[in-house]
């Protein structure tokens, strides 16, 4: 009956009703309408808005738009809203005709159209031309107002977000688009005006001016699009503006391959891609104008933070010269704070790759730290945050990348930012900032030092009771500095251990106090304000309502229970007297709805088991945590959610992995290793998910598409590595008691992942590195029926292009070698023939196959050992073996190889006491005794194995020489 009224009324001849009809109709499709009705009566509505959308009235069309984006809106049926596709060209036009006429009512149809394209995109798959040249052109036209050029730029970006292959293919994105884009970014803020440029201190992510708009835009764009489609419509008007006299076109140009750079990182990793691009780029790095060079160093710091690790590997010393000499542009103090940061964007993507990248770092860090300090006198002296801001947050990222080396600097930075602290008042949000900035970079700075406790003891604990003082004075809740000081006892803690303890009792309670605090919510009538729940609270705004959210309380207990687990794991035992209360608090939040909150809950797991004495102590924490993180597992698989299921799958193991005896009960772990089984489901049903997906796009796919497909799955198939992780874990633990659970729930899953035609490289080692550690603690009798199936994969897999795996593979064979007996006697052949291929190649000790290289030695060993037959294995098959220790490269493998060595000796192994001479077997043990004790670093002996070295010097070989070293070592 409303139906009608509202049809006849759309036909009324006063403009008012036709008006008034379209917003019911507006109305009514907020409210859902049922999708049997829809069906029913979707030739009437179709009549009405097609009708309407023509009308005479202007106002009638707009009203209309909207009417029909919202009743297209609310349906689910994409069947239904592609027989709307026809009036979309419709539509564009009206929204061009009321640009014309109002521009706020041409900037509501356009986010109405916006809209529109994020419910159903392929609504527009026959104009998405039109849309792109009519959003480029609002975006062009610079009489406009800001929001309305952003509200075209956001119609084209929906398109690109929601319909990548098809957008990929619009000419006009190249031709008309990305040129807008580009266009926008020579409207700079200040123009020639280099002072005012130079005092700008706004926040950046604050503005909305044309030039922010189009970098955003630029940015997203490649996200959404790719690197590689990205790149080839951005070529021809980057070399332009690249070549051109114009500082402002040259800038941009930086600028937009810096804001390229997040989403082209599959396709600019490439080595001959970025090669190309640092070519483009290197010129302008010293242009004349200081725009320009901010443009470049912008850039580099986008390719330090997004192609890590290959720009810091490959460019590091071209980035330094730049940076270190803008670091000098007196000047210019924009530029400058731009430098600054831009080195912690390299650092912290150093800090990923480790020790490598941390050497290379090592030889710039003394002119970067003597730059910084003059340069945080300077922002001091002209009052300018931003320079202070990036300076301290440099000196912090700096100290973590050079840990225990960062020592030396210590002292020079530490007395000033105690003083700055000390003197600076605290009557802005401004000076609060500064100084919550200086206690941040302190606490980074006390970490750095852990390991020379004793020379720097004192002055922590100078720093301690400054911050705890300073908490003590009551700041509010809001207060930057409150933030800072807690974060900075977890640094604390990491120094002090048990000398943090006596400031626990005040601290502890305050954070237990917020880590429960409850979120506050408040909801008003949409046309009255939402009560006010404190300073920082943020309003949404919902159809018919409003609701004001206190995210301050959210952020502070979001925080509370991060500072909670970081003490936890800092602290080490000194931290058990308040595990009881930690896990009690942790116990109702391993469930909570922040995933922020949980992850600080599951990870604190590992701290509380460490922090225990005994092995009682350590299962009857565990046991306390227990059944409601196997619940929240149970949840996790059950409503497959990936990211969750690997998190408590790898904090679980991290927590286990320490207790090496019983930890459950039998109900209990045979509960967990069938959720382990039905992890592996789960992963299996998203990789055949996603395999499917991508293979009905196939033609649309690019390199990048695939390279992004493969991350995915890899990343996914950690749920499978820390899975097997855990089966090892407690195969070694609870032995042959596992075996029936393993092979009712993991055996076939496992082996199925391994020959699945879609098995990624980590798929095939998580496989080979479950079955190694089933055949090494489940029983040589599961070992002897397992080798004819796992034995011939195992030798094929040796032919794969991937070294981790063939490195997995050739471990595998030893493994068998080592338990299976005479069942491994038909593999041995081909076993020695791939082992001694990979060990005598000639690049065997490359950066690239070394570990592989030591792992093929172990395997020799164990063939030496236990395959021995005087035919296949020979005499001269074990003094090769014995030949090419020590290993050297792979610390985890050495340590196996020369304590089952060694065992082998002390046990009088006939396969090897009487193949090779005893002066080759002494040479040996001698040689793994010495290089153990001139580079310790390496690692190749653990305790077990010094001990065991120390029997074999002094029993069989007599050498006291070398028992002296190891036991001065040991010492």
């Amino acid at each position: 009956e409303l139906l009608q009224k509202l049809v006849a009324w759309s036909e009324d001849p006063v403009p008012k009703t036709r008006c008034f009809a379209m917003k019911a109709f507006e109305r009514l499709a907020e409210v859902h309408l049922d999708p049997a009705f829809i069906s029913s009566q979707i030739d009437s509505f179709m009549s009405v808005f097609s009708k309407s959308l023509q009308d005479q009235d202007l106002g009638v069309k707009i009203a209309c738009l909207k009417a029909t984006a919202s009743f297209l809106g609310s349906i689910d049926d994409e069947k239904i809203v592609l027989k709307f596709a026809e009036v979309v060209g419709i539509m564009v036009g009206i929204m061009i005709e009321a640009l014309k006429h109002s521009e706020e009512d041409g900037r509501t149809t356009l986010e109405a159209l916006t809209q529109l394209t994020e419910l159903h995109p392929d609504i527009w798959k026959k104009s998405l031309s039109q849309a792109v040249v009519v959003g480029s052109e609002i975006a062009s036209n610079s009489k406009f107002e800001e929001a309305t050029r952003a509200a075209g730029i956001e119609l084209v970006l929906a398109m690109c977000n929601e319909l990548v292959y098809d957008m990929r293919k619009v000419v006009e994105m190249k031709t008309a688009f990305f040129p807008v884009l580009m266009n926008m970014l020579k409207e700079v803020e200040f123009g020639t005006d280099i002072e005012a440029w130079n005092k700008d201190d706004e926040d950046e992510a604050s503005k909305t001016d044309p030039y922010t708009t189009a970098l955003n835009a630029i940015s997203r764009l490649s996200i959404y699009l790719g690197g590689q489609a990205t790149l080839a419509m951005s070529e021809q008007t980057l070399t332009q503006f690249i070549s051109s006299s114009k500082w402002e076109e040259k800038a941009a140009a930086l600028m937009c391959l810096g804001m390229i750079a997040e989403g082209a990182k599959e396709a600019l990793t490439k080595k001959s891609t970025l090669a190309q691009v640092m070519n483009m780029m290197t010129p302008l790095l010293d242009d004349a104008h200081p725009r320009v060079r901010y443009g470049g160093i912008t850039a580099l710091a986008l390719f330090a933070s997004e192609l890590k690790p290959l720009f810091q590997k490959e460019y590091h010393a071209l980035f330094f010269e730049k940076v270190i000499k803008a670091m000098d542009e007196e000047a210019h103090i924009r530029l400058q704070t731009q430098a600054v940061s831009s080195i912690c964007n390299f650092a912290k993507g150093a800090l990923e790759e480790g020790e490598e990248l941390a050497e290379v770092f090592d030889q710039y860090a003394e002119p970067i730290l003597g730059k910084c300090a003059k340069l945080l006198e300077k922002g001091l002296a002209q009052n300018y945050f931003p320079l202070l801001s990036e300076v301290l947050s440099c000196i912090s990222t700096v100290a973590t990348m050079m840990d225990k080396d960062f020592a030396k600097y210590y002292n020079h930075f530490m007395p000033g930012l105690k003083k700055l602290v000390g003197e600076t008042p605290m009557d802005t949000l401004k000076q609060k900032e500064m100084r919550a900035s200086c206690i941040q970079t302190m606490g980074f700075m006390i970490s750095a030092v852990v390991e020379q406790k004793e020379q720097f003891l004192a002055d922590v604990k100078e720093v301690a009771q400054g911050l705890f003082s300073l908490e003590g004075k009551g700041l509010a809740e809001d207060d930057p500095q409150l933030v800072s000081i807690l974060n900075t006892y977890s640094h604390l803690a990491i120094f002090l251990k048990e000398d943090f303890l006596p400031y626990m009792p005040s601290i502890f309670p305050c954070l237990v106090s917020q880590a429960k605090a409850k979120m506050e919510m408040q909801v008003s009538e949409e046309d009255n304000p939402a009560v006010r729940l404190g300073q920082q609270d943020v309003m949404l705004k919902f159809k018919g309502f409003n609701l004001s959210v206190n995210t301050i309380a959210l952020q502070n207990k979001t925080n509370a229970c991060s500072i909670i687990s970081q003490l936890c794991i800092n602290m080490g035992k000194a931290y058990f007297p308040y595990v009881e209360q930690t896990a009690q608090l942790f116990n109702e939040l391993f469930q909570d709805k922040s995933r922020a909150i949980r992850k600080s809950a599951f990870k604190a797991i590992k701290g509380m088991v460490n922090s225990t004495s005994t092995s009682e102590e350590m299962v009857k924490v565990l046991m306390f945590v227990y059944p409601q993180v196997k619940a929240a597992l149970a949840k996790a698989i059950d409503v497959q959610f990936y990211k969750e299921i690997k998190l408590i799958w790898k904090c679980l193991y991290d927590s286990i992995k320490i207790i090496m005896h019983p930890f459950l009960p039998e109900n209990e772990l045979a509960e967990l290793i069938a959720l382990m089984g039905k992890s592996i489901e789960v992963y299996r049903s998203y990789q055949s998910e996603k395999v499917g997906e991508f293979q009905n796009k196939k033609e649309d796919l690019n390199e990048d598409d695939y390279d992004i497909i493969k991350e995915e799955l890899e990343n996914m198939g950690n749920i499978v590595r820390f899975i097997m992780e855990n089966a090892g874990h407690i195969a070694k633990v609870y032995k042959e008691k596992v075996k029936p659970l393993f092979q009712t729930h993991l055996m076939e899953k496992f082996l199925n992942i391994w020959q699945h035609s879609n098995a990624t490289e980590q798929d095939i080692i998580n496989s080979i590195c479950f079955f190694c550690d089933a055949c090494d603690y489940l029983g040589a009798e599961l070992c002897v029926a397992l080798t004819p199936t796992i034995a011939p994969k195992f030798l094929a897999t040796l032919q794969h292009v991937d070294c981790d795996v063939v490195q997995s593979a050739v471990y595998g064979l030893g493994v068998l070698a080592k338990n299976a007996g005479a069942t491994f006697a038909p593999f041995a052949a081909d076993s020695l023939k791939g082992i001694s291929v990979i060990v005598g190649a000639a690049d065997a000790k490359s950066e690239e196959k070394k570990i592989l290289t030591d792992n093929a030695i172990g395997a020799l060993g164990k063939l030496a050992y236990y395959q021995f037959d005087g035919k296949v294995v020979t005499a001269e098959v074990t003094a090769r073996f014995v030949s090419l220790l020590p290993l050297v490269e792979d610390g985890e493998e050495a340590q196996a190889v020369h304590k089952l060595f060694f065992e082998n000796i002390l046990a009088n192994n006939p396969n090897l006491m009487s193949n090779v001479p005893l002066e080759a077997i002494k040479a040996a043990a001698t040689k793994i005794a010495q290089t153990h004790e001139a580079q310790p670093d390496l690692e190749i002996l653990d305790e077990a194995g010094v001990e065991l070295a120390k029997k074999v010097l002094q029993q069989v070989i007599n050498s006291q020489e070398v028992v002296f070293y190891l036991s001065k070592h040991s010492s």
